[in-house]
């Protein structure tokens, strides 16, 4: 098997080649995607293996592409000068070994095979390269994906799935009863909603994103640097991704969501809006809107995600677009070196008293970061 790890800058042609045959083509595959995340001490790779063309009578089997996030310890306050190790992450969003190319699984027994010698050949990588683990939010789609062997696999808060199809049937008829009346509300507010895509709407909206994110004591997780936005502003200007903004009866932007667009779904990333635009529920008729502007092209599923917490506020209100729409969400996590993730466990403990720190709670895996 040939596994060639690609770089976003360096391989992007090879990298996007791969991505426009992959089955659906999810955005949290595309290098320029992936691209946004490159930090001092983080560099976006993906880890390609090429399709197989099958012998006489023999089925071939599909390529995949792993986009990661490859993350230096040394630049971690709590790791000591000369830290070579590393580790790696997903890309924001739902990760994995997109499936591409044209050859389908013609043999079921083929899929775990395909996958055991994929990771196989990554955790080889992963070791000649000082990583110690890899932690990945798993698509939902797994069936467009490599079966994740070797990664413990791990259930999370379930996410919330618009069924585009059916509002294509049907409208809005599928939302809440309490969904329905806010959108109406709106309308009679004098709320516009319209895709917006200029230089101007984005920056409109990045202060109703940052506004939200310090009302609600968001992580850092949620709070992008400038190279972030200005690459977000190219994906929109490119229609990977695209910009709706509620307006108020004046014309002042009162609030605004970044929709990423695959193949077949598109998803919710950034959303914001200040204290008028939930007096007037302007946020509701934003969504609405999404689900209207997806019907009308080739999409048939909008992907809100899920909460901070399992059937937390934001998870039901998410609910009210789709009350049927719950879908099971894993993630994932696998350890290259056990005694090196043993040894930095214990390094970021001691870290934390050595400075009179309360101990570390790791948000998610790994257990050090």
């Amino acid at each position: 098997m040939s596994l060639r790890v690609l770089a976003a800058d360096r391989n992007r042609s090879e990298w996007l080649a791969a991505w426009e045959r992959s089955r659906s083509r999810e955005p949290f595959g595309h290098p320029d995607y992936c691209a946004l995340f490159t930090a001092p001490g983080v560099t976006p790779l993906c880890a390609v293996r090429e399709p197989e063309a099958g012998g006489e009578g023999l089925a071939g089997l599909p390529g995949a592409l792993f986009p990661f996030l490859l993350r230096e310890l040394s630049i971690e306050p709590w790791t000591a000068g000369g830290e070579a190790r590393r580790d790696v992450a997903v890309p924001a969003g739902y990760g994995g070994a997109f499936l591409f190319g044209d050859a389908p699984f013609a043999d079921p027994a083929s899929a775990p095979r395909h996958a055991i010698e994929f990771w196989d050949g990554f955790a080889a990588w992963s070791r000649r390269s000082g990583v110690v683990c890899a932690d990945a939010r798993i698509s939902l789609y797994e069936d467009e994906i490599l079966p994740m062997t070797g990664w413990t696999r791990t259930q999370a808060s379930d996410n919330v799935v618009v069924d585009i199809d059916r509002y294509r049937a049907h409208g809005g008829e599928g939302f809440s009863r309490s969904l329905r009346r806010n959108i109406r509300l709106a309308v009679r507010n004098g709320v516009r909603v319209e895709p917006d895509d200029s230089p101007e709407a984005f920056e409109a909206f990045l202060p109703l994103y940052h506004e939200t994110m310090d009302r609600r004591g968001a992580i850092d997780y949620y709070r992008f640097s400038p190279h972030f936005f200005d690459g977000l502003k190219d994906l929109v200007v490119k229609g990977l991704a695209r910009l709706f903004l509620g307006r108020g009866p004046d014309g002042t932007p009162l609030c605004g969501e970044v929709v990423l667009l695959g193949g077949r779904r598109a998803y919710a990333f950034l959303a914001g809006g200040g204290a008028a635009a939930h007096r007037l529920h302007a946020n509701e008729l934003v969504r609405s809107t999404i689900c209207s502007w997806l019907a009308g092209g080739h999409w048939n599923e909008f992907v809100l995600g899920g909460g901070n917490k399992p059937d937390d506020e934001l998870f039901q209100y998410k609910l009210r677009f789709a009350p049927e729409g719950r879908r099971s969400y894993h993630v994932g996590a696998v350890i290259h070196a056990p005694d090196s993730y043993t040894e930095l466990v214990r390094t970021r403990a001691a870290y934390q008293r050595s400075r009179g720190l309360p101990p570390h709670r790791a948000r998610r895996f790994p257990e050090y970061r």
